[in-house]
């Protein structure tokens, strides 16, 4: 779907070993957006001068599913909800085009970068890495409270400094079956090395298309928990509103 999508534009890509040698990103900092899924044309022409796909076993767009792991309170959710710093999420992701999985922790820092810790191993067992990922005995007691799955694609700008990712078709697993939730749009992270605004967040802005404080996994806990923080889903709905009266 995505390669047929970008086949109109000059999109060179870049396979996943050429990735590994540009930075990780593990450390940086996000800003994230939502938009209409048939206004990523004004994306795409944009990315195609100075960024490169990622291009993994021929495919340009690859899917990912997502265990997140929690307290029975929901105390990682509620922090994150809250704006506490620090905080940190945890979950198992799986690659399904590679079939790789890793354990990864998300911390935010006080400062606003987040830094990301990841494992390889113990999946099978379902085994928590507690110590590998830094976390300490006080997380005794997760277990898993989300899953959801999405379809991402990757573009790398030609400077090192920034990677964005457009997620679309995001699915959480509800009464034993997927449910497609944000039908209609795409979430674009913007991951870079340094706080500075780049060329690409201000072409979002100069179309109005702002940042907004969003969770993947808050946003799908707030689905299946209609009584957890009503008012950020609210906010969401709102942020959606705005944006298509503005574009």
């Amino acid at each position: 779907m995505m390669i047929s999508a970008l086949s109109k534009y000059s999109f060179q890509s870049i396979s996943l070993n050429d990735s590994k040698n540009r930075p990780s990103f593990m450390t940086r900092h996000d800003l994230k957006f939502i938009i209409p899924l048939e206004k990523l044309d004004i994306i795409w022409n944009f990315l195609q001068w100075s960024y490169r796909v990622l291009d993994v076993n021929g495919t340009w767009e690859q899917e990912y599913e997502n265990h997140y792991y929690d307290t029975e309170h929901l105390n990682l959710a509620r922090d994150h909800m809250r704006g506490k710093r620090p905080r940190y999420k945890l979950r198992k992701r799986f690659y399904l085009n590679t079939q790789d999985c890793y354990w990864e922790k998300k911390y935010k820092e006080v400062r606003g970068e987040m830094i990301k810790h990841r494992v390889k191993g113990a999946v099978k067992r379902n085994v928590i890495p507690f110590v590998e990922l830094g976390l300490s005995n006080d997380t005794y007691g997760l277990n898993n409270s989300l899953k959801n799955k999405y379809f991402r694609s990757s573009f790398y700008s030609s400077d090192r400094k920034e990677k964005v990712t457009i997620d679309r078709k995001l699915m959480i697993w509800s009464d034993n079956q997927w449910v497609e939730v944000l039908k209609g749009y795409a979430i674009i992270e913007v991951k870079t090395m340094q706080s500075e605004e780049s060329a690409f967040v201000r072409f979002l802005r100069s179309y109005s298309i702002r940042s907004l404080e969003f969770s993947k996994y808050c946003f799908g806990i707030c689905i299946l928990n209609r009584w957890f923080f009503p008012h950020k889903r609210k906010a969401i709905s709102q942020y959606i509103k705005n944006l298509k009266s503005s574009l």
